[in-house]
């Protein structure tokens, strides 16, 4: 009986892992997917040649780093 706690700890532990890594990569992948839709209105920006806009949106970018 003892045996069977000790394995469904380790299962559970390493459930627990499983999910923190994947909620690290959504969490990493949510950034790079914000970091590029910055980038893209940073380059609409500099097309209309909004230099306000541009200063906005590059302070958000850096501050995601």
């Amino acid at each position: 009986m003892e045996n069977r706690k000790v394995y469904q700890n380790q299962i559970s532990e390493k459930r627990q892992e499983m999910v923190e890594q994947l909620i690290e990569h959504i969490n990493a992948s949510t950034i790079e997917q914000r970091q590029d839709q910055l980038k893209k209105e940073i380059d609409a920006s500099l097309d209309q040649r909004n230099r306000e806009l541009f200063m906005e949106l590059t302070d958000r970018l850096n501050s995601i780093r």
